[in-house]
């Protein structure tokens, strides 16, 4: 059977079954509002159960079961465990489950041992669960440690909420026929074992990111039947949209082990930029609540993570790199962000801004750029640049960066001062639209062109609209002093205060503010 298992593995057979295993490729939804775990009843617990149930809350915890089983886009409505968060798939949705103790509606009424088949095994008392549940990674934990997390389950509240039905036609919905992706891609092998090589840290952190972190559901690629390749563990995929870089020992040491754990417990990729979509939900659900220790351990296995290269975007040779075009895509496109540090953004210049990423392989920065990491969009929002344009402009900011390059900051990698944003003769002390044009195409663009980091959209009506009702003045005030991910004056450093009112303007005017600004233009 092994061989035969092999063949039908090898040559992709099981297409008959209507090509079904393509369900696990899922995309969650919009990035969730914050979300909290619920107290649960302990009356009548002795010291062990409550050591018990604490454990299971933990385990709940990194197996991120939150994320998916409340339906967190429902406001207040989403009650924790009670399901109904829909799980994307190319065929449809697919909505989480109640996972609370309701008898009704939830799994109040199932045994333990139901729960750990579902858990592990992926068969609920329905029938198979579609690999969206990654049960291919909880097979990783004990017996023990699934028994935990049941304790602390069945005392959270419990909500009596329908399950949704399946948002998929047949024959996508048919559950039997997860079988044949399941005979060709899960093999169950029972709780992971200790590596007696490794340190028992190192082997924390493997159960942790194999395991219940299911690290690889996001930052491993999939085949085009959603199943993982595991020749490719770590090396980066999309999710979402969104890009869930390598985090193979290629990346991790290239940074100390204190810029990983950072990664947890600050919300910050190991560039220093901060995090959004996916992965900023996965934190804020899930590994935040990680112990010091925890963070630590999957820091030291990460860094001894090793495979093969995926296929992917690559850089040009380096003799076809061009660094007077690299600087020029950089001044253009990059420097809004790399000369003032916008979202965490590594400054070019700062060579301890680029530590970690110059040790890295130039194919993973190139790869970063072309896909977009964190809030940086994809090709760093140069949707017109080429192959040998991205590649100049990495090289253009590595070189710059290099401990004693001889930059001195931003304005020297390009950082447009105030006299290239209001145009040659241009008055240092009017507000004007023609200013304002200028300065947002030169510093405010790459965010408010694309909507990075949720910066509000030039154009976009619905996105300015709760802003207008502000009026001018407080929009003024935060862009002088900076708000959220965008640092003061947009990163426009050299501008003056009447440029970046212009800028301001500028942007409500074309965004459903006109008659406002026309107005205070009037007045002025």
């Amino acid at each position: 059977m092994s061989g035969m298992r092999r063949l039908l593995r090898q040559r992709g057979m099981i297409l008959g079954m209507m090509a079904l295993g393509l369900v696990p490729i899922v995309a969650l939804g919009a990035p969730s509002p914050r979300i909290y775990y619920p107290q649960v009843a302990e009356s009548g617990a002795g010291p062990a159960l409550k050591a018990q149930i604490a454990r299971g809350r933990y385990l709940v915890k990194l197996s991120d079961c939150l994320a998916c089983h409340t339906d967190h886009g429902n406001g207040p409505e989403g009650k924790p465990f009670a399901g109904g968060f829909p799980i994307k798939t190319p065929f449809g949705a697919i909505y989480a489950s109640n996972i609370t103790p309701d008898k009704t509606t939830g799994i109040g009424n199932w045994t333990f041992k139901q729960f750990d088949q579902a858990v592990r095994y992926g068969i609920s008392p329905h029938g198979f669960l579609f690999a969206a549940m990654p049960f291919n990674y909880y097979d990783k934990m004990s017996r023990q440690q699934v028994l935990d997390m049941w304790e602390y389950l069945r005392r959270v509240p419990a909500v009596n909420q329908k399950n949704k039905p399946l948002g998929m036609p047949a024959p996508f919905s048919w559950r039997w026929t997860q079988f044949g992706w399941r005979f060709l891609f899960f093999n169950p092998t029972g709780p992971l074992k200790p590596d007696p090589e490794r340190s028992a840290e190192w082997n924390r952190g493997r159960f942790i990111v194999d395991g219940p972190g299911h690290c690889g559901a996001c930052h491993t690629p999939h085949n085009f039947l959603g199943a993982a390749e595991r020749q490719h563990f770590l090396q980066g995929s999309s999710i979402s949209g969104m890009w869930a870089p390598n985090i193979t020992s290629l990346t991790t040491k290239a940074a100390s082990i204190q810029t990983v754990t950072r990664v947890f417990s600050d919300n910050r990729g190991l560039g220093g930029g901060k995090l959004v979509g996916p992965m900023l939900d996965a934190i804020d659900h899930s590994l935040k609540f990680m112990t010091p220790a925890d963070m630590r351990a999957v820091a030291v296995y990460l860094r001894t993570v090793s495979s093969e290269r995926a296929s992917g975007p690559s850089p040009v040779p380096m003799k076809d790199v061009d660094l007077a075009l690299g600087g020029q895509t950089f001044k253009k496109h990059c420097a809004a962000c790399h000369a003032s540090g916008a979202g965490g953004a590594p400054i070019v210049g700062n060579a301890k801004d680029w530590r970690a990423l110059s040790r890295m392989p130039l194919y993973i920065l190139y790869e970063n750029t072309w896909h977009g990491v964190g809030i940086m969009p994809a090709k760093g929002g140069c949707k017109d640049c080429s192959s040998r344009s991205l590649t100049s402009t990495v090289v253009y900011m590595l070189k710059h960066s290099r401990p004693g390059a001889g930059d001195k900051g931003p304005q020297a990698a390009g950082s447009p001062s105030a006299s290239a944003v209001g145009g040659a003769g241009s008055p240092g002390n009017v507000v004007s639209l023609t200013v304002g044009e200028r300065v947002f195409k030169t510093s405010c663009a790459a965010c408010h062109a694309t909507g990075i980091a949720g910066a509000p959209r030039y154009g976009n009506h619905a996105d300015w609209a709760s802003r207008l009702k502000q009026g001018l003045s407080p929009l003024y005030k935060n862009t002088l002093h900076g708000i959220g991910a965008m640092p003061p004056k947009g990163g426009c450093a050299g501008c003056d205060v009447d440029q970046i009112k212009s800028a301001v303007d500028y942007m409500v005017a074309g965004s459903g503010g006109k008659t406002m600004v026309e107005s205070s233009l009037k007045n002025n």
